[in-house]
């Protein structure tokens, strides 16, 4: 069979090339090609994902052959379909631009002919965003060879600060401690550490709110005013100057929460705030997750997993000593509930540079058995496509 390319842009919807039936294989297709990937993380889209781009008049699919078997793929989809808490800030950034993302795990093993010609169906002034594994660099090789001879200029964006734009993942575990207590898969994996806490208040071990030091926050504690600002807000602000405009700017895909999905983060019930005050106001914060919440994450593992998404340290504040203040301040807790379990965390490319260097250093303070290797670095890239005059 000819690769056929199908662009439903311009068209009415429902696609009339793609029935019920093919967009539920499609998503389907995603899907399993989306969890055979053998990583930390999930690469293409999911299932619902998949469902939802076909009914968008922007996605760009395909028909391939996969041996003997006819399939459509998506090729290009809107890039909402994909990290959708970051759609509206990566409109932003590339204003004036359609941006989609291009599913590599997916479809670049069969289909290197449809890519071709989806590149031609792209709207004008097009930003096509992407990842791949480094030590694998096909991805943007592909892309940029199917470039060669079309009619189309572009702009290859794959850099921060001078630095190869990545995420690096790393994650390890933690045995357990103690044989006396199970882990309950039905309750989040942040639930032990939350009820040691509060074990801990009613003992007078930890205080809820100091004025100085490390506690445990709940999203009642966000709306508190101190000096006129919420608690919550300050710690936005923290995470904007040091995530949004320092760590992750210049980031092709900018891997960074906006302000709508970093509250609805933190007021999820199952994500645990662990915060270092002074004089009152929040200093240093870091959200603890499990990985379940974590759609981005490959889903693998069945046991107590947690996922540290964020740290960040007022400029204010001494940053290592305040970092270092959360960190054995979770550990010690770990070692407290004893149940042991798997903690993942990623840092960009220039947090990579210190934050497994301090979580080092919190571990052997805590003298807990824990070590964090890299498991693997994704490498991000961006086209910018325009036509030619």
């Amino acid at each position: 069979m000819n690769n056929e390319i199908h662009s439903p842009i311009n068209e009415t919807l429902p696609h009339p090339e793609i029935s019920l039936e093919r967009k539920e294989s499609t998503a389907t297709f995603h899907e399993a090609a989306y969890r055979l990937v053998d990583g930390p993380q999930g690469e293409g889209l999911r299932y619902e994902a998949a469902l939802a781009a076909l009914d968008d008049s922007r996605t760009i699919t395909a028909r391939v052959a996969i041996g003997d078997i006819e399939a459509d793929a998506i090729v290009f989809s809107p890039i909402e379909y994909t990290n959708d808490h970051n759609a509206d800030m990566l409109r932003e950034k590339y204003e004036g631009s359609d941006v989609y993302y291009f599913p590599y795990a997916s479809i670049i093993d069969y289909s290197q002919p449809a890519i071709e010609k989806a590149v031609d169906a792209l709207p004008d002034n097009a930003v096509v965003l992407f990842e791949y594994r480094e030590g694998n660099p096909v991805q943007a090789e592909v892309l940029r060879a199917l470039l060669d001879d079309k009619v189309i200029e572009e702009t290859f964006i794959n850099s921060v600060n001078g630095k190869r734009a990545s995420v690096t993942h790393y994650g390890g575990y933690l045995e357990p401690l103690r044989g006396d207590v199970v882990y309950d898969p039905e309750k989040s994996a942040t639930a032990p550490l939350r009820e040691a806490f509060e074990a801990g208040v009613a003992s007078g071990k930890y205080e809820r709110l100091p004025k100085d030091g490390t506690t445990i926050i709940g999203p009642e504690d966000l709306d508190r005013i101190v000096d006129g600002i919420s608690i919550g807000d300050r710690m936005w602000s923290t995470y904007q100057e040091r995530m949004v405009e320092w760590l992750v700017k210049e980031h092709p895909s900018l891997q960074v929460f906006d302000k709508e999905y970093y509250f609805e983060d933190l007021r999820n019930k199952n994500t645990l705030m662990i915060v270092d005050f002074t004089d009152e106001k929040p200093v240093c914060a870091m959200t603890l997750a499990d990985v379940r919440d974590c759609f981005w994450l490959n889903q693998k593992d069945t046991r107590r997993a947690l996922f540290c998404p964020g740290m960040v340290a007022d400029n204010s504040s001494g940053q290592l000593g305040t970092s270092m203040n959360v960190l054995k301040f979770y550990f010690e807790l770990e070692k407290e509930i004893g149940i042991g379990g798997y903690l993942a965390t990623q840092c960009t490319e220039i947090s990579a540079g210190y934050i497994p260097k301090i979580m080092e250093l919190a571990i052997k303070k805590t003298n807990l058995d824990l070590k964090l290797p890299a498991l693997a670095k994704y490498n991000y890239g961006a086209y910018e496509f325009t036509r030619a005059a």
